[in-house]
């Protein structure tokens, strides 16, 4: 059974690379990810960008960018991402009136067709929810919608909007194509409640790994929208945490 690898989201460290993204990826390379999720087009050439990651043995594991991009240009974006050796393209979020009941079919329309164009250019198409999507069966009803889209699984959204993870994976099967893991704090949570590190944390991440390797998940993506620290010091520890864990 072939082990899922273990990236990071790089919008965790948004901060630092807004001011180096050189530097960042630097120092993300002599932590021990197998690779990278980008977020948005970096601010570097493609190939300032593939000899960054070729230099620090960081692979792309995808990419997210926004609707909007996407439907303005899928065929440039996915010639991008296919010649840095990525095989996934993801939708991050989507505006909250687009996920109301009344526009599902409308919001769904559009998605299969940006499927399409990703397919067309060998490209798997992906979903990565927030918490309002495990809720009122928005997940449930994309999926009906979309019959060929993937899932990326944020599993972190999905226990905050009450749902089991581990259950969730099951359920999703082989829709789901890529796992987000942030952990979560004890206690009362909102939105902006900050992230501790991988493994640090209540949510059996653990446990999700190892069902990810069940069900032959290619990636499983550390992410941490508010990091409790310092971000470049979480991300080392989560993936330090990660590895004495055997993964």
């Amino acid at each position: 059974m072939e082990m899922v690898k273990i990236g990071l989201q790089i919008y965790t460290l948004w901060r630092e690379t807004e001011k180096d993204f050189v530097g960042t990826v630097n120092e993300v390379g002599k932590m021990g990810y197998d690779g990278l999720e980008l977020a948005g087009m970096p601010n570097c050439s493609e190939q300032e960008l593939k000899e960054l990651l070729d230099k620090n043995n960081l692979q792309v594991a995808g990419a997210h960018l926004s609707f909007e991009e996407q439907e303005a240009d899928m065929e440039g974006l996915c010639g991008f991402l296919s010649r840095l050796g990525a095989k996934k393209i993801t939708i991050p979020a989507m505006r909250q009136e687009m996920l109301a009941a009344e526009a599902l079919p409308e919001t769904a329309r559009r998605l299969n067709e940006l499927n399409k164009r990703a397919e067309a250019c060998g490209l798997e198409f992906s979903y990565h929810n927030h918490w309002v999507e495990m809720v009122d069966n928005r997940m449930e009803t994309l999926l009906e919608l979309c019959p060929h889209m993937q899932w990326e699984l944020d599993t972190y959204w999905a226990k905050y909007a009450g749902r089991d993870p581990l259950q969730t994976m099951k359920e999703l099967g082989d829709r789901l194509t890529l796992l987000h893991i942030k952990d979560m704090a004890p206690g009362e949570l909102t939105p902006d409640t900050p992230n501790p590190a991988i493994l640090e944390g209540i949510i059996d991440i653990q446990g999700l790994l190892e069902q990810a390797n069940r069900q032959g998940i290619d990636w499983a993506l550390v992410e941490m929208d508010n990091p409790d620290g310092d971000p470049l010091t979480l991300t080392r520890r989560s993936v330090e945490n990660l590895r004495k864990a055997g993964f």
